[in-house]
């Protein structure tokens, strides 16, 4: 099985180097219907960078179109999803949206303070032509009915984004590079739409095919020896490493949970990104020298129980100590008066010079904080079991006799991952500092510490449940 998953990844990786036409954008249901349509926006660029381009335009005509482009083209992806089930029309469907996404180009780059309603067409016209293209791609695909909001979740998300982080370009040099972009974008379209009315009817723009057996072969015998071939495998490696860990697992609840919890920085973000990815790397790597040293006489299937057991074991002692400081901190609650000396509680060293008043609420998040050492046991903890498709991707190099290749194609798929889990932490770091003092919603952060180490617990044990029932164990203890 190794060897041909590695066969197989290797002629995916090598994708973006050996490039020859092809026009089907096939809907892979292998990572789930729901992922499957959240990845199908985000892998075509004849579906990307129209969204791109009317998500750079709602950016540049101000709010009210960021609000309006994060509410309409998701619902028109939707529509236009269900009109491309019914009758399908590549052809149509391509030149709709390649008309829209010249419009929105052209818009941006003269005219970025148009009137709401030329902006909402060409957002409109552009949802409804890429849904009607998705709608007859879902048609023949097996995907299930999840597909549909996970094309609309890739658009609201794109669309919220771009509207909420992309700066307005205007006036002076700015003013020339959203031109410049906007043009560039209208020429794509243009592209686009030249592609629909003269070509073979797809509207699509030419995608890279799979390389064919002799490259392949050739890259497998002597990988040094096309270094562009290399660069672009090391490459898609870590994009690949990237959007696997956008499916489930993979550590996301357990970065969120625990930086949203312990209101950390971004600093913490980035080592526990780092320390899960470089856990996870390691790990693939033992196991592989494992397999390589055991010759076959000890397999995956027996290994993995084992890991899982100690990351679920890690995991539940991490998030079961987190909780119960939490606990102690929160039954903390006396008045200080005015004037009081700064002293401890618990370990948190606090200083009193105002009115009296209680701890509770988000003073609890700076108590619930273990520190890098905690940070560096939840890492590990959660990346000590690594994800079968980066362990077969290295025993398939094993197999092959090329482990330096699979030792660099392992690490590049680890960078991907821990770019991913990095990106999760900074926003769900950046949601709490949202919410921290709205209200209602910033007295409920207040208990974020306590949510984040018992949701951190309950990953532990239901991965410690699972391995023990793998092992055999449950039925012996219990």
């Amino acid at each position: 099985m190794g060897k041909h998953f590695f066969s197989a990844m290797s002629a995916i990786i090598l994708t973006a180097v050996w490039v020859r036409p092809a026009w089907a954008h096939m809907v892979s249901a292998d990572v789930g219907d729901f992922y499957a349509g959240l990845f199908h926006p985000l892998t075509s660029a004849d579906h990307l960078i129209p969204l791109l381009g009317v998500g750079f335009l709602a950016a540049q005509a101000g709010p009210r179109t960021g609000r309006l482009a994060a509410c309409l083209v998701p619902l028109a992806l939707v529509a236009g999803i269900l009109l491309g089930v019914r009758w399908p029309a590549f052809g149509a469907a391509g030149v709709a949206a390649a008309l829209g996404f010249v419009a929105a180009g052209t818009l941006a780059a003269l005219w970025p303070g148009a009137a709401l309603g030329w902006a909402a067409s060409c957002l409109l016209v552009v949802g409804l032509g890429l849904g009607w293209r998705s709608g007859a791609d879902w048609a023949i695909s097996r995907a299930g009915w999840q597909f549909v909001p996970g094309v609309a979740a890739a658009g609201f998300v794109l669309m919220a984004v771009l509207a909420a982080w992309v700066p307005r370009l205007a006036g002076g040099r700015r003013g020339l590079v959203r031109g410049f972009i906007g043009v560039c974008f209208a020429a794509f379209g243009c592209l686009l739409l030249g592609q629909g009315l003269w070509g073979d009817g797809s509207g699509s723009a030419r995608l890279p095919a799979l390389p064919d057996g002799q490259a392949l072969q050739a890259f497998l015998r002597d990988p040094t020896a096309n270094p562009l071939a290399l660069a672009g495998a090391l490459v898609s490696a870590m994009a690949w490493g990237a959007a696997h860990a956008l499916t489930p697992g993979h550590g996301k609840a357990l970065v969120g949970a625990y930086l949203a919890g312990s209101r950390g920085t971004w600093r913490h973000a980035v080592w526990l990104g780092l320390t899960v990815a470089v856990t996870h790397t390691l790990g693939v790597f033992l196991l592989g020298a494992a397999a390589l040293l055991a010759a076959g006489r000890v397999t995956q299937e027996r290994l993995f129980p084992w890991l899982s057991l100690a990351s679920g074991l890690g995991m539940l002692g991490v998030g079961g100590a987190l909780a119960l400081r939490g606990l102690r901190c929160g039954d903390h609650g006396h008045a200080h008066g005015t004037g009081d000396p700064g002293h401890s509680h618990g370990g948190a060293f606090h200083r009193h010079g105002g009115p009296g008043h209680t701890h509770g609420g988000l003073e609890m998040a700076g108590q619930g904080d273990f520190g890098w050492r905690s940070l560096l046991a939840l890492g590990v903890s959660g990346g000590i079991a690594p994800c079968p498709a980066a362990l077969a991707l290295m025993l398939g190099a094993i197999a092959l006799g090329r482990v330096a290749l699979g030792l660099a194609l392992t690490a590049a798929f680890g960078l991907g991952l821990a770019g991913v889990l990095t990106l999760v932490g900074l926003l769900c770091l950046h949601g709490v500092k949202g919410i921290a003092g709205a209200g209602v919603l910033g007295r409920a952060a207040g208990w974020l510490p306590l949510v984040g180490a018992v949701l951190i617990a309950g990953i532990g044990a239901v991965a410690t449940t699972y391995a023990l029932a793998d092992l055999g164990l449950w039925k012996a203890i219990f």
